[in-house]
């Protein structure tokens, strides 16, 4: 049997720690622990950041055309394409850094003007979403509105 791996999902490396693509189960419980106000089981990509870096509640898309697990903080677009879209960072990774980013389930991201249960898409305002009236790649629902600059949403990248 292989080893089971325990890092913290918040834990960043200098090096490919686990093959790029690869994908973790959070259950809920440490989820909810985690912030209560989030709930359900999160699913994680393990990806690289790109040369700038990425910031904590960025939604994220593919910098490379040939490595789609390379993340960047999404461009200022609404025309973005789902398939190009990889997760949301729930902490920093540094430039050129390795880490786990969320792809399915509960997360706080970047958000601007969204009420709770809207459905939401990438915003003009890179790293951002909006409610989906507006044009842009739809990722989920928020549970909650805007409410600092963010929302809670549950993602759905997979």
């Amino acid at each position: 049997m292989g080893t089971v791996k325990t890092d913290s999902f918040s834990t960043t490396y200098s090096t490919e720690q686990y093959a790029l693509g690869s994908l973790r189960t959070q259950p809920a419980d440490e989820v909810t622990a985690a912030d209560a106000s989030l709930k359900g089981d999160r699913v994680w990509m393990f990806v690289k950041a790109s040369s700038s870096g990425v910031a904590v509640n960025d939604l994220l898309e593919r910098d490379s055309t040939s490595d789609p697990f390379q993340a960047k903080t999404s461009s200022a677009t609404a025309s973005i394409r789902r398939a190009l879209l990889v997760g949301v960072a729930d902490h920093a990774i540094a430039a050129s850094q390795y880490g786990w980013v969320i792809v399915r389930g509960a997360c706080v991201i970047k958000s601007s003007g969204v009420s709770a249960g809207a459905t939401v898409a990438s915003k003009t305002t890179a790293g951002t979403v909006e409610g989906s009236s507006a044009a842009g790649a739809v990722i989920g629902y928020a549970t909650s509105a805007t409410s600092g600059g963010v929302c809670d949403l549950y993602l759905d990248l997979q």
